[in-house]
């Protein structure tokens, strides 16, 4: 498939991918690899400076006033960053919050459960709730279908 060569194992250090072609792969996972196939967001946690492939994160849990980060291949990031900081630098890639204390790739949302307690399932079978609050937010977005694409790589 052409689109598994835009990942490619040798320039990401951050995270493993598979290396086999004849992998299956999930084709929600391939809409963030095909708008941002390598770009990246750098996060001052504490003293440390943490890399990130964008196209990697699943979604972002408050944890007091740090953030977990969960990503692809059941990677965890902790940053000692408040949610609303990681929010603000996400925000123009297609992360949305679902939750006061969530905030998800719209990319790896593959359904919407429930009436009154709506979840999101996520990709590897991550659920995340979706308050009323954020959930028009949520639905707009996923209904608009629009893949971000990087300009600057023509």
């Amino acid at each position: 498939m052409e689109c598994l060569t835009l990942i490619n194992p040798n320039e990401i250090s951050d995270f493993p991918v598979p290396e086999k072609s004849d992998e299956l792969v999930n084709p929600v996972s391939l809409k963030a690899v095909i708008a941002l196939p390598d770009k990246k967001i750098c996060f001052n946690s504490g003293k440390d400076k943490i890399k990130i492939q964008i196209a990697n994160i699943i979604f972002c849990k408050a944890q007091r006033k740090k953030t977990e980060i969960v990503c692809v291949n059941q990677k965890t990031l902790f940053l000692e960053l408040p949610l609303r900081d990681v929010e603000e630098a996400l925000k123009p890639f297609r992360f949305v919050r679902s939750h006061k204390e969530y905030l998800v790739n719209i990319d790896y949302v593959t359904s919407i459960t429930g009436r009154k307690s709506k979840k999101l399932l996520m990709l590897e079978n991550h659920t995340i709730p979706c308050s009323d609050y954020f959930f028009i937010e949520v639905k707009e977005l996923l209904e608009s279908g629009v893949l971000i694409v990087d300009a600057s790589s023509n």
